[in-house]
């Protein structure tokens, strides 16, 4: 059946591998490199040390096996993951409703709205071309470009979407209530970034 990637790395290099303290939130479309680039940014500006591990579902779930048999219940394994671990990072590839690969799929939307609702802290990494939008716009166009939408969000595998929908469902508000509270959630992240590049 195989192992995870984090299985095999703490094999091949005891003492790389621990517990978890940041959660990735992010989606699979990503093109590696710019998703590395605003880790990396994130962990520079952030002071981000060697005692600081990730959780992220590419590295740390045996995918072959996870594709076989945790269908159902994987909306809940990600919630009891992401309140485990207590803090989020938010990887996302553009703060444009009409760019953003982010809000458009299911899985990352939802883990913003569970960790918002365990009140656990989330933080924004903004990949390279959003970044570098960000230091061009105006804050009215800022609040105004951030738009969360379930309904129209997707997964990869259809028991995900069925499950994560039935989630959100039961969520008190459901679905309106995830769009806001997960908007809101970025446009006060945006604001900050948008802060810290008018300062830098």
């Amino acid at each position: 059946a195989g192992v995870s990637l984090t299985q095999a790395i703490e094999v091949m290099f005891p003492g790389h591998v621990s517990k978890a303290t940041l959660f990735i939130s992010w989606t699979w479309r990503y093109k590696v490199t710019q998703f590395l680039e605003a880790l990396r940014a994130y962990c520079v500006d952030n002071n981000v040390g060697q005692d600081q591990y990730i959780w992220m579902c590419f590295f740390c779930n045996n995918q072959r096996q996870w594709l076989r048999s945790i269908r159902g219940g994987a909306a809940v394994d990600f919630r009891n993951m992401v309140t485990h671990i207590g803090n989020v990072l938010s990887v996302v590839d553009s703060y444009r409703a009409e760019d953003a690969e982010y809000f458009k799929r299911l899985w990352p939307v939802y883990e913003i709205f569970v960790a918002s609702e365990q009140g656990i802290g989330i933080k924004l990494a903004l990949m390279g071309n959003a970044l570098r939008g960000l230091q061009d716009e105006r804050l009215g166009q800022l609040r105004s470009a951030v738009h969360v939408d379930v309904s129209q969000a997707s997964a990869s595998v259809e028991a995900d979407a069925v499950e994560i929908r039935a989630q959100i469902a039961a969520a008190q508000g459901g679905a309106s209530k995830v769009n806001e509270v997960v908007r809101c959630l970025f446009i006060e992240m945006l604001e900050g970034a948008f802060s810290r590049c008018l300062r830098g």
